[in-house]
């Protein structure tokens, strides 16, 4: 082969890089995973017993997956990859990652050994994301850093047991078979006791549950004695919880009656105290992490291997404050204790709790300071119902500040003004690179901030955001899964957001705003910089959340508003100091008193503002020019 053959074939491998780097996959998915492969045929066993399940190992790296080669195309949650063949042009196809939980990926894509001969083709295959089914595609479980999660079967359970096609059952008086998860939320131990088969042991780890396109429960178990990781099918009652597991790691077409093992557990009952109230019905409902009803409240702990905390009502006499007595789902006591509950919209809760003490003490609700150690708790309501943002109009990263990137923070003007949209793009053409939709449940100030809890459209996730207007600036950043008390712009400069206000709901744009060209519709090497996605560990995505809303003056459908320019909003916070949801914001005025003094800000000149999205990809003008380079260079060769 000659030199110059040798160059252009560089110099096109270097093309084809530079594009590819272009299509990047999302960071949550990157790691290595075990994809079940075809069992082996083991003549010995009976039919009545599965073959032993096998594994392979799947690598999702930032531009590839090892199974389907490199990605050259992102569209909308699907990708096109393309891997190289042995003398044979690339085989490309599409595959549509779902993430299930944060250990279990479903690969949506066509059956069997399929190849197209070019993007286009392969465009037309790709599944909407919204619409997959469990028997699409391929189910691969995280093999590294692995997070097992609760699988909702908390406590202890008497369990009755069958497997499919046998007489091998645990049923009827004869059997004491039990379940629990009390010595780590995330494991189910199961005992097995007077069956029709010997006595044994067996622990399963849950990798997480999440529902189906028709509302049903999926759970993946992991059987730590085999490794084998088995999906179930969950179907709760009034008094019991009914699991139907497959005989192998797939969901598809698993139901009721084709299950090839199927267990019931019914909850042994607590020790439940003598309560001699309830809690008020302002309060009762489900939220994301709590269930309160009249009887009780249980609070679901945030982190994988922590049981569920049952409270009982003591005394209700305390206003938002309640005096309970707790104990875990397993029965171990807790003592008593004080939760201060605050309504901060119709959507939105926060509270918190005193240390536990062993014995009752009626005084514990009334001195405020044994809260003074505990953060505030966020939740929300299952069905939440969006409010105004606080916030209209739109803001953006101010000339002075700009560099390469660039942010933009859009209020919806129309309707409730209750939809908020972050975009992160390019400075110099304003092509966005990202972009991300929250739906506003609920905004009150407490001192100086300004609180915005939102979900993240599309998704089962919830944000806190701090803000606050100093000097024609709005700061804001989010503080994490809960709105955290002892924030900090000036401890937080990289992943807090800088922007000035450019027009409000009354008033157009003074300069020209983003391209709306969406990141999911680029296409590599045609359509700008090719940025790396916003990280799911930036603060705009962070995983978080009963029904009063509160009125008050400079409300908007009871809900705080800034109004005004950027530089005469105030808060007012509440007589007590703390804020709460009856807070409002004014619009200073030649006649308004010297403004408060203000928490310490950034720098205003400070670009350091990147923490909030991630981009690490080469900018439109640098891929041009890398292109025109190559191009010459391959012209002037032939």
């Amino acid at each position: 082969m000659s030199l110059r053959k040798i160059t252009v074939f560089l110099l096109f491998n270097f093309v084809a890089k530079v594009l590819c780097d272009g299509c990047r996959l999302d960071g949550t998915l990157l790691g290595t995973y075990k994809k079940p492969s075809k069992p082996i045929m083991v003549p010995s066993l009976d039919a009545t017993f599965p073959r032993p399940l096998l594994y392979e190992t799947l690598t999702i790296g930032e531009t590839s997956i090892s199974d389907f080669g490199e990605c050259y195309e992102k569209l909308h949650d699907s990708y096109i990859f393309g891997q190289k063949r042995m003398g044979r042009p690339l085989c490309y196809r599409c595959v549509t990652p779902i993430i299930r939980t944060r250990n279990v990926i479903q690969l949506a894509h066509q059956d069997g050994d399929y190849c197209h001969q070019s993007i286009e083709e392969a465009r037309k295959t790709c599944f909407d994301s919204h619409s997959i089914r469990p028997l699409e595609g391929t189910f691969i479980f995280r093999s590294t850093n692995r997070d097992y999660v609760s699988c909702e079967l908390e406590g202890r359970f008497a369990v009755s047991y069958h497997l499919r096609n046998t007489n091998l059952t645990c049923e009827g008086h004869s059997t004491d078979t039990t379940a629990e998860n009390c010595q780590v939320a995330s494991r189910l131990d199961i005992k097995f006791r007077g069956c029709t088969f010997p006595d044994f042991d067996m622990s399963m780890q849950c990798l997480g549950t999440w529902n189906g396109p028709s509302g049903e429960r999926y759970l993946i178990f992991e059987n730590e004695e085999n490794e084998e990781f088995r999906c179930g099918l969950v179907h709760p009652a009034a008094d019991h919880i009914t699991v139907h597991l497959s005989n192998d790691s797939s969901c598809a077409h698993l139901n009721r009656h084709n299950a090839y093992e199927t267990f019931r557990f019914k909850p042994t009952s607590l020790s439940k105290p003598l309560s001699p109230c309830e809690f008020p019905a302002w309060l009762r409902g489900q939220y994301t992490t709590v269930d309160v009803s009249a009887e009780q409240l249980q609070y679901h702990q945030g982190s994988s291997d922590s049981i569920p905390i049952v409270s009982y009502c003591v005394n209700s006499q305390h206003g938002e404050r309640i005096l309970v007595y707790s104990e875990s789902k397993c029965g171990e006591p807790l003592g008593y204790h004080c939760l201060w509950f605050r309504m901060r919209s119709d959507s939105v809760l926060e509270f918190r709790t005193t240390a536990a003490q062993e014995t009752l003490n009626n005084s514990l609700c009334q001195d405020e300071k044994l809260f003074a150690s505990v953060p505030w708790t966020s939740v929300s309501v299952k069905r939440p119902t969006p409010v105004a943002c606080g916030l209209e109009g739109l803001y953006r990263t101010p000339k002075e500040l700009q560099t390469d990137d660039c942010y933009a923070l859009e209020v919806d003007c129309s309707g409730k003004r209750d939809n908020l949209r972050l975009k992160a793009y390019h400075c110099a053409s304003g092509t966005v690179f990202d972009a991300r939709s929250y739906q506003c449940l609920g905004s009150w100030f407490d001192g100086p901030f300004m609180y915005l809890y939102a979900r993240r459209i599309g998704e089962d996730i919830h944000a806190c955001f701090v803000t606050q207007k100093h000097s024609n600036r709005l700061f804001i950043a989010s503080s994490g899964a809960h709105c955290s008390r002892d924030f900090s712009f000036e401890n937080n400069m990289n992943t807090t957001l800088v922007l000035g206000q450019e027009a409000n709901c009354t008033s157009a744009p003074t300069s020209r705003p983003p391209s709306s060209l969406s990141p999911q519709n680029t296409l590599p090497g045609h359509d700008g910089p090719h940025r790396k996605p916003m990280s799911k560990l930036s603060p705009a995505h962070v995983d978080l959340q009963p029904n009063l809303g509160h009125g008050g003056g400079g409300m908007m459908a009871g809900v705080p508003t800034f109004r005004g320019t950027p530089n005469n909003v105030q808060p007012i916070p509440d007589e007590d100091g703390d804020g709460g949801g009856a807070g409002s914001a004014r619009a200073g005025g030649a006649g308004d008193e010297e403004e408060p003094q203000q928490q310490p800000v950034p720098n205003q000149q400070d670009p350091s503002l990147s923490g909030f999205f991630s981009s690490s990809a080469p900018s439109l003008p640098i891929l041009i020019f890398s292109l025109f380079l190559c191009l010459l260079c391959v012209s002037s060769l032939l």
